[in-house]
């Protein structure tokens, strides 16, 4: 088994994965679309280029990724509630660029209004 590549921190009685680099001031929390299989590789190629001036969060919410495959019913409530204690743990705050693929955009409108 290949080590997680972001620290894991328990949600909802699960494990997230959620990736930290980079140094600056500035914070831009990328959220993948669905299909991404792993959100910190597939990001990889843009954070890597960012990680001088920013600090780089990206979110590998539950099936995706190094985080646990949640069985449960993953509404946008639940998953806004799962990335907002994902952050937490962490000890990210707003406020936070956010950088949504696809149909994360939803997710960014409304979780943009709770960590800004």
């Amino acid at each position: 088994m290949m080590k997680p590549l972001g620290k894991l921190v328990e949600v909802d009685e699960h494990k997230i994965s959620i990736f930290i680099a980079g140094k600056g001031d500035r914070t831009i929390v990328f959220l993948s679309g669905g299909g991404t299989p792993s959100p910190i590789l597939d990001f990889k190629a843009l954070t890597s280029r960012l990680t001088d001036s920013y600090r780089i969060v990206v979110i590998e919410k539950f099936g995706y990724g190094f985080s646990d495959d949640a069985k449960e019913e993953r509404p946008i409530a639940k998953i806004l509630e799962n990335s907002r204690a994902a952050l937490q743990k962490v000890g990210v705050e707003g406020p936070s660029v956010l950088l949504p693929h696809s149909i994360s955009g939803i997710e960014a409108i409304y979780l943009g209004t709770t960590i800004s």
